[in-house]
C-alpha cells in the first residue's frame, strides 16, 4: 500500500524558457485571384529590466537590439535568429515583448513568402506567429492591447494562408494529418499549432490533447504540457479514446514533477498504478521521487515507507523489507509520527510477508495492529485474506464480518465475502448465503442490487426481482437496478412492468444508449402485441372491439402500418373522419405507399367527396402503375359523375330547357361515352328540337351500347318516320315489337300500325 502523505522537499529543476512573440494588424487584399496579406507590424519596445536576478541582461539586450535593427531593415530571417537568441536568455518581465516581436518577424517574413507565391513557406511562418502569440503564450501572462491586436492578426493570417492552400479551417481530420506530417519533419511549433486547431474544433478529443502535451514537453514548456495532459486524462477516462488512462496519468504526473508539483505527481502516479499495477513508468518515477526525498531527508518516515511500497510492487522484496524497517525505526524516534502512520507501516510489512507466503510473520504483523485497534478494517481485512488464502474459511468469514461490522461499505471485504458464498457447490447453500449476506446490509441499496444480480445470473427471477425491488426502495435513483428489474419482468412476460422499469432507467441516465434501446424495445413490444390483438379482432369482423387495441398499439409503437390498419378498422366501423385522419398519419410517415393512398381514396369515396377520392386514387396509381383496384375506383367515380350530370340533363329536358339539357347530356357523355341512357336522352332532346336525323343517330348509339334497349328502338322508328325514312322506321318498329313480348300498350299498337302501313 502506498503512503500518500508526501512531506515535500524542494527539488532543483533547470528552467529553460521558450518565449513567443506578437504581430500587427493585417489587411486582406485580393490580387490575381489570390488573397493577399499586408501585415504592418509594430514592434513592442519592452523596457529591459534594471536588475540582475534572472538571465543575462546584457546578453538579452544585445540580441534584442540586433533583432530590432534587422527587423526595421526588413531582414526578417536575421531578426528571427536574433530574437530567438534573446528569448533563450530573456528575463520574465521581458517575455511579452520578445514574444510579440518574434511573432511579428515571422509574420512579416510570411507576407514576403505570400507575395512571392511561396504559400507553403508562408503558411509555416504564419503558424510560427500564431504559435508564439496564442498556443504557446504562457498561462497567466497578461497581454497588452498591442499583443491582443497582433494575436487576432495572427489568426487572420493563418486562415488566409489556409484559404490560399485550399485548406478548410473547419476540417479536423486535415489539421490532424498536417500535424502528424509536421511532427515527423521535426517542425514541432508548427505541429503544435495544427493539433491546437484540431482540439479547438473538438475540445473533448484526447488525441490532439495528448499530442500537445507530448510536443510541449519536447519544446520544454512543462506548464503547457501539464495543461494538455490533464485534458488527455479526462478523455482517457471515458474509455473511448484509444489512450490508456494509466499512461495518460503518468505523463501528467511527469509534467507536474517537472514544475515542482510533487504531491500532485505522486497522486497521479498512484492512480496510474491503481489502474495498472504493472505500470513500470509510474513505479520508476515514484522510486525516483522517494529516493530523492530520502536523499534530502534521510530520516523521512514516509519517504522510506513509500519507497518500500514501490519496491514491493516491483517484487524487490529484500529492498522493500529494508525500507519498511527503516521507516519503523525512524517512526519510533520521531514523536511527531502519528499512530495511523505506524499502523500502515506495520500493515505494509504484513502484506510483504503474506506476498512471500510467510504467513506466520504476516499474521503476527496484523495481530500487532489488532491488539491496539481491534476494529481496524484494514488489519481485519488483510487477516481475512490470509486466512482465506490458507484455507481457514470459517476464520476468514469471521474476519470479513468484523470488517463489515466496522465499515459496511468496505467494498473489497464485500467482494471477498460474496466470492466465498458463490464458491459453494450446493445451490441451496448459495441461495441461503446470498440472502443472509443481503440481510447483513438492510440499508445498503448497492448490496441489495448486487444480490439481485447474483440471483438473476442463476435464473432465479423471483428472488432477483425481490432484491432489485429492495434496492430501489432504498435508492430509487439506482438506474442499473431499474434496468435489471425491467429485464426480469420481461423474462416473466410482464410487458407493462418491464417497459415502466426500462423507462425509469432511461430517465435517470438519458445518455445511456443501452437503457434507451431497452426502453424503446419494451415499448415497441407492447405496441406490437396490441396491434396483433387488434388485427385478430378486425379479421373476425369485430372492428369496434379492435379500436382500443389500435389506440394502445399506436401509443407504444407509432408506425405507418398501425395507423393504416387502424384507419381500416375505423372505416369498417363507419367512422370515416377518423379513418381519413389515420390514413393521413400513415402517409405522413410513408408518403410513397400506394396502398395507403388507395385506402384514403376509399374513405373519401365513401364520404362522396369524389374530388379528393379521385386525387388519392390517381396518386396510388402513379406510385403503382396497373393498380387494378385504383383503376376500377377511378372508373366508378367517372360513372358516378356522368350519372349525376345526366340526371341534371334529364331534369332540364323535362323542364323543356332543351339548350341546357343538350349541353349537360354532352358533358355526361364526355365522362362516360358508353352510357346507352345518355345517348337515348340526347336523341330525345334533339327530337324535341325538331332534328330527327341527328336524333336517329343518337338512338342508334344507344342501341349500339345496349342492343336490347326497347325504348330506343321505338324512338328510332318515330325519328326515322319524321325523317321520311319509311324502311328504316319499319325495321326499327319491328325490332321494338320483337322485344316487347306480350305487352299490348299504346306504343305497341302504334308500332304495329306503322309496320302494316309502311311500304315493303
Amino acid at each position: 500500500m502506498q503512503l500518500n502523505h508526501y512531506q515535500g522537499f524542494q527539488a532543483i529543476f533547470s528552467r529553460k524558457a521558450l518565449s513567443l512573440p506578437l504581430v500587427f494588424s493585417v489587411a486582406a487584399l485580393l490580387a490575381l485571384g489570390q488573397a493577399s496579406i499586408c501585415a504592418m507590424a509594430q514592434q513592442d519596445y519592452g523596457q529591459v529590466p534594471d536588475y540582475n536576478a534572472t538571465g543575462n541582461i546584457d546578453e538579452y539586450s544585445k540580441y534584442y537590439e540586433q533583432g530590432t535593427q534587422a527587423f526595421y531593415a526588413s531582414q526578417y530571417t536575421q531578426a528571427i535568429e536574433a530574437f530567438e537568441k534573446a528569448l533563450a536568455v530573456a528575463p520574465d518581465p521581458s517575455l511579452p515583448a520578445i514574444y510579440n516581436n518574434l511573432a511579428t518577424a515571422y509574420m512579416r517574413r510570411g507576407n514576403y513568402y505570400h507575395d512571392h507565391r511561396q504559400e507553403p513557406s508562408a503558411l509555416n511562418d504564419y503558424r510560427r506567429g500564431y504559435f508564439y502569440l496564442e498556443t504557446a503564450w504562457p498561462e497567466g501572462m497578461e497581454r497588452k492591447e498591442l499583443h491582443e491586436k497582433n494575436r487576432k492578426t495572427a489568426k487572420e493570417n493563418l486562415n488566409i494562408a489556409y484559404q490560399n492552400m485550399g485548406i478548410n479551417p473547419a476540417d479536423k481530420a486535415k489539421h490532424l494529418e498536417m500535424a502528424k506530417q509536421l511532427r515527423m519533419q521535426g517542425k514541432f511549433p508548427e505541429a503544435i499549432v495544427e493539433y491546437a486547431q484540431a482540439l479547438d474544433l473538438d475540445k473533448k478529443d484526447p488525441i490532439p490533447a495528448k499530442a500537445l502535451g507530448d510536443l510541449f514537453n519536447v519544446v520544454n514548456l512543462p506548464e503547457k504540457s501539464k495543461k494538455y495532459y490533464a485534458l488527455a486524462v479526462g478523455g482517457a477516462e471515458t474509455g473511448k479514446s484509444g489512450i490508456a488512462e494509466d499512461e495518460a496519468l503518468v505523463q501528467l504526473g511527469n509534467a507536474q514533477y517537472k514544475t515542482g508539483e510533487i504531491d500532485k505527481a505522486v497522486s497521479n502516479f498512484d492512480k496510474a498504478l491503481s489502474i495498472n499495477p504493472a505500470n513500470a513508468s509510474a513505479l520508476n518515477m515514484l522510486e525516483k521521487i522517494w529516493l530523492n526525498e530520502i536523499k534530502f531527508n534521510p530520516t523521512s518516515v514516509l519517504g522510506h515507507a513509500n519507497l518500500g511500497s514501490v519496491y514491493q510492487k516491483k517484487k524487490m522484496y529484500d529492498q522493500a523489507y529494508q525500507q519498511y524497517n527503516a521507516a519503523e525505526h525512524f517512526a519510533a524516534q520521531d514523536p511527531k509520527t502519528s499512530f495511523d502512520t505506524k499502523k500502515l507501516i506495520r500493515l505494509n510489512l504484513g502484506t510483504l510477508f503474506q506476498e512471500q507466503k510467510n504467513y506466520q510473520l504476516a499474521l503476527q504483523a496484523y495481530e500487532t495492529v489488532l491488539q491496539t485497534d481491534p476494529n481496524s478494517p484494514l488489519a481485519n481485512y488483510y487477516k481475512a485474506t490470509l486466512l482465506q488464502e490458507t484455507g481457514n474459511t470459517d476464520g476468514a468469514i469471521q474476519a470479513y464480518n468484523r470488517v463489515l461490522s466496522a465499515d459496511p461499505n468496505y467494498k473489497p471485504a464485500q467482494e471477498k465475502m460474496l466470492g466465498m458464498i458463490k464458491q459453494q457447490s450446493d445451490p441451496a447453500k448459495v441461495a441461503s448465503g446470498l440472502k443472509q449476506y443481503a440481510d447483513r446490509f438492510p440499508g445498503n441499496a448497492t448490496v441489495q442490487a448486487q444480490i439481485g444480480e447474483e440471483f438473476h445470473q442463476r435464473k432465479d427471477l423471483t428472488n432477483a426481482a425481490v432484491f432489485y425491488q429492495r434496492a430501489l426502495q432504498l435508492d430509487p435513483k439506482l438506474a442499473s437496478a431499474w434496468a435489471n428489474l425491467g429485464a426480469v419482468y420481461q423474462s416473466q412476460g410482464k410487458d407493462e412492468e418491464s417497459a415502466d422499469a426500462f423507462q425509469k432507467a432511461q430517465a435517470l441516465e438519458p445518455n445511456n444508449p443501452t437503457f434507451k434501446t431497452l426502453a424503446q424495445g419494451a415499448k415497441s413490444d407492447i405496441g406490437y402485441k396490441a396491434y396483433q390483438q387488434a388485427v385478430a379482432l378486425q379479421q373476425q369482423g369485430k372492428a369496434q372491439e379492435a379500436l382500443p387495441y389500435f389506440k394502445k398499439a399506436l401509443a407504444n409503437n407509432d408506425t405507418a402500418e398501425i395507423h393504416a390498419a387502424y384507419g381500416v378498422s375505423l372505416q369498417s366501423a363507419g367512422q370515416l373522419d377518423g379513418a381519413i385522419e389515420q390514413y393521413q398519419q400513415a402517409l405522413a410517415k410513408e408518403s410513397a405507399n400506394a396502398d395507403y393512398n388507395y385506402y384514403l381514396g376509399t374513405a373519401y369515396h365513401q364520404k362522396k367527396d369524389l374530388v379528393k377520392a379521385q386525387a388519392a386514387y390517381k396518386k396510388a396509381l402513379s406510385l403503382k402503375p396497373g393498380y387494378t383496384e385504383a383503376q376500377q375506383a377511378l372508373a366508378s367515380i367517372d360513372q358516378q359523375a356522368a350519372s349525376a350530370t345526366l340526371d341534371k340533363a334529364i331534369d332540364a329536358y323535362n323542364k323543356k330547357n332543351y339548350p341546357v339539357a343538350f349541353i349537360l347530356v354532352n358533358e355526361a357523355l364526355s365522362k362516360n361515352n358508353q352510357d346507352a341512357m345518355g345517348h337515348y336522352y340526347k336523341g330525345l332532346i334533339l327530337d324535341a328540337q325538331k332534328k330527327p336525323t341527328l336524333a336517329a343517330q343518337s338512338y342508334r348509339d344507344a342501341i349500339r351500347y345496349n342492343p336490347d334497349f326497347t325504348d330506343a328502338y321505338y324512338a328510332l322508328g318515330v325519328a326515322l318516320d319524321n325523317a321520311k325514312d319509311s324502311t328504316g322506321a319499319r325495321n326499327a318498329f319491328e325490332k321494338f315489337l320483337s322485344l316487347s313480348g306480350t305487352n299490348d300498350d299504346d306504343f305497341v299498337k302504334y308500332a304495329r300500325e306503322r309496320v302494316k302501313s309502311a311500304p315493303k
